[in-house]
């Protein structure tokens, strides 16, 4: 349980007394969960303000809570914005110039044409492989299996699924230099 020294006592501590042990008098201490009646009547009568364009205006207890309850989840939403980097529309359009601003000079619009077109006659040259050169690329590629475990699966040394590999691969580079 915890406990609060009364502002009486504060005065007396600060002045010319000064306990003899760690542990104030028991007088000087009052539970911190007990109120006398004029604290009561006080906090029963308390006053909620809210500030409109520079002036105090009385409010409710519900409003003024419900008020600083919107005000925070802004602020909360506000600092994951920041967090995440999110840019919210109304900051772009800053000088009446939307799309202007919208654009964004990071990325390489001409980069990802670039790339597309060559991922597309990738699959041109992956398709004229056979079914079993295009299968063990699968495995290696985009399945991720070690050599091991597909040389184990076709009974074969990993060497072997090695220089398969190999071939098949040089066999690409050979369909792809002439379109790039």
């Amino acid at each position: 349980m915890s406990y609060t020294i009364d502002s009486f006592f504060i005065y007396v501590f600060r002045g010319h007394f000064t306990p003899k042990c760690r542990s104030p008098p028991f007088f000087i201490l009052k539970k911190q969960n007990q109120r006398t009646e004029k604290e009561e009547y006080t906090m029963d009568k308390k006053d909620y303000y809210l500030y409109v364009k520079g002036k105090e205006v009385k409010v409710s207890e519900e409003i003024y809570k419900t008020y600083w309850k919107i005000t925070e989840h802004e602020k909360y939403l506000q600092r994951k914005d920041w967090k995440y980097g999110v840019i919210p529309f109304s900051t772009l359009d800053n000088d009446g110039h939307f799309v202007d601003n919208i654009i964004d000079e990071r990325i390489d619009l001409e980069k990802i044409v670039e790339v597309k077109m060559q991922i597309e006659e990738l699959n041109k040259a992956l398709a004229t492989l056979t079914k079993k050169e295009r299968e063990l690329m699968e495995a290696i590629f985009y399945r991720e299996e070690s050599l091991r475990s597909i040389g184990k699966k076709e009974k074969v040394s990993y060497q072997a699924i090695g220089k398969r590999r190999d071939k098949i691969l040089e066999k690409l580079r050979k369909l792809l230099e002439d379109k790039f």
